[in-house]
């Protein structure tokens, strides 16, 4: 499955489809259309991207971004996302490609810095405004480490969520962390994301930075594991 900044660009910028800078609008826009087309070619019918930002950082600033942007009116980004969402699904329609939706992550640094949350999708409230207007080929990828991080910072329950985004969730990415901030770290049978999991899903992704192919391939095995037991 392609994911959201790949193939790698030479000159890199941030991927935030709510931007009102109309070169990187299309900058990205044209870069989603390549990413489908690399997912046509090898024969994936998915790809799936992070939902936008109400800033626009340096891609210096990614994981810690300072607060010294001019934020974007939320309902204005979210107008701009959906704008931009239905020309990719449109595109991605053509070629046979679905679209997913990534959740984004709210750390409390984030919000403590911004003294609100400068992202989009990654609370329950959110989520039913992405749910009712969804394109018909686009659906939802939830990240669990985004979502216990945000859950944490903006205090809602991460059970919500998921239960708002099951009817339209096609896939799971899979990592755990301390709950404070996205660190990617390997899981185990007893991490609290196998509460709420759906096993119905089409795709699941180990999302784990290690390079330890044991630790991976135990990672991998309790999912499974999961995913094959009777409830």
């Amino acid at each position: 499955v392609v994911h959201n900044y790949f193939p790698v660009p030479e000159r890199p910028f941030v991927f935030n489809l709510s931007t009102q800078n109309k070169e990187l609008e299309n900058q990205c826009i044209e870069f989603a259309k390549n990413a489908i087309d690399l997912s046509h070619k090898i024969g994936s019918n998915i790809y799936s991207f992070h939902a936008g930002f109400l800033i626009d950082p340096d891609p210096s600033e990614l994981g810690n971004i300072v607060n010294n942007k001019q934020m974007i009116e939320r309902s204005k980004g979210i107008d701009t996302f959906f704008e931009n969402l239905e020309i990719i699904s449109d595109y991605a329609f053509k070629h046979g490609v679905r679209v997913m939706v990534e959740n984004n992550v709210v750390s409390s640094t984030t919000f403590s810095r911004f003294g609100c949350n400068p992202l989009l999708f990654a609370e329950p409230e959110e989520a039913k405004i992405f749910k009712n207007n969804l394109p018909k080929n686009v659906f939802f990828l939830c990240d669990y480490a985004h979502l216990i991080v945000s859950a944490n910072s903006l205090n809602f329950r991460c059970s919500d969520f998921q239960d708002i985004i099951y009817e339209k969730q096609l896939g799971a990415h899979l990592s755990d962390n301390d709950g404070k901030e996205d660190q990617n770290k390997k899981f185990n049978s007893e991490s609290w994301f196998f509460e709420i999991l759906p096993k119905d899903l089409e795709y699941y992704s180990v999302e784990v930075y290690e390079s330890d192919l044991d630790i991976l391939d135990d990672c991998h095995t309790c999912l499974i594991n999961y995913l094959n037991k009777d409830d």
